[in-house]
């Protein structure tokens, strides 16, 4: 589920058990909680990601420079962002 900065799509307060998963600008996530695949497991997630993707996160492996920072606030808040995505 996501919500954009235009009002345009709003799924997030529509269903108010969602997670956080991060929110998002034009050069990516500016903060991150669970990463989708890991949260909503699947067989095609578990094909591509066998380990889940956090550990994928951590700089020391080479996959990315720097982790963003773990996400806070409410949920429909976007904090300057352009959209939020939420798992649920």
């Amino acid at each position: 589920m996501w919500k954009d900065e235009f009002g345009w799509y709003d799924t997030v307060t529509t269903y108010p058990y969602g997670r956080i998963e991060a929110r998002w600008t034009d050069q990516g996530a500016t903060c991150l909680n669970t990463p989708r695949v890991d949260y909503n497991w699947t067989p095609l997630g578990s094909d591509a990601f066998p380990d889940g993707v956090e550990p994928e996160l951590d700089p020391s492996a080479g996959w990315c420079e720097v982790r963003p920072p773990m996400c806070d606030g409410l949920k429909s808040d976007l904090e300057g962002t352009h959209l939020i995505s939420v798992n649920f």
